[in-house]
C-alpha cells in the first residue's frame, strides 16, 4: 500500500531527525557557536532543529530503520 509506505518513511525520517538533533544537541554543548548572551541557547537550539530536519533521510539511518520494519510488517 503507497499510502502505508509513504506514512512509514515519514515515520523513519522523523526518527533520524529525532536522533540527529540528539547527536547534534550532546556534541554541541560544550560549542559558543552561538556566543554567550542572552538567547544564546535558543539560537543553537534553533540551529541544530533546522539542521537535523534538512538531513532527515540522508544519513542511511531512515533507510534501515524502513527495510527492518517493512519486513517485519510483511512477516518476512
Amino acid at each position: 500500500n503507497i499510502k502505508t509506505d509513504k506514512a512509514l518513511r515519514d515515520v523513519c525520517n522523523n526518527f533520524e531527525s529525532f536522533f540527529m538533533n540528539q547527536i547534534l544537541e550532546i556534541s554541541l554543548k560544550s560549542s559558543n557557536m552561538a556566543g554567550n548572551g542572552t538567547g544564546s541557547k535558543i539560537v543553537q537550539s534553533m540551529y541544530t532543529d533546522a539542521l537535523s530536519q534538512k538531513s532527515a533521510g540522508s544519513l542511511g539511518v531512515s533507510d534501515l530503520l524502513y527495510q527492518f520494519l517493512r519486513e517485519k510488517s510483511n512477516g518476512k
